[in-house]
């Protein structure tokens, strides 16, 4: 018996140094990051606009402004559709064979689907209409291959 109380504790004294040995081992890695292309991901991040953050530059047109609240507004609604799915797959994992708790965890992914789709497809229409009909040119898009803007 104090055998198998001594390896339990032994598992979980591994279980915890392990756990802490995942969470402090990333913590050095950015020290070795040296100018791999940072400086391009954090350019593409802004915009393209050379390192300038135009939602809070004063020389920064209207339109950019609109536009990186836009994307800023995106991405938080892809956050709350990874939350909803996280939700939705934790309800049913835990419903335990209750029906009621499998509808609505089932409820809960197909809205969020549908609405993440309808948010899709709004920016996609609304980007085409915007730099094919109109002409509006969003900054972040590259020249095309053989010449310039």
């Amino acid at each position: 018996m104090a055998y198998q109380s001594y390896k339990s504790k032994l598992a979980v004294l591994f279980f915890l140094l392990a756990s802490l040995g995942m969470v402090l081992a990333p913590a050095p890695t950015p020290a070795l990051a040296q100018g791999f292309g940072l400086d391009t991901t954090v350019n593409e991040i802004n915009g393209g606009t050379g390192g300038k953050n135009t939602v809070y530059d004063t020389s920064a047109t209207p339109e950019a402004i609109i536009g990186r609240i836009i994307k800023y507004a995106l991405g938080l609604v892809g956050i709350v559709f990874f939350v909803l799915m996280v939700y939705a797959g934790f309800t049913w994992m835990t419903a335990r064979g209750e029906e009621k708790k499998v509808k609505e965890a089932e409820g809960t992914i197909k809205a969020a689907v549908i609405g993440i789709v309808i948010v899709a497809l709004a920016y996609g229409i609304t980007s085409y209409v915007l730099t094919n009909v109109s002409g509006v040119n969003d900054n972040t898009t590259q020249a095309p291959a053989g010449g310039t803007q």
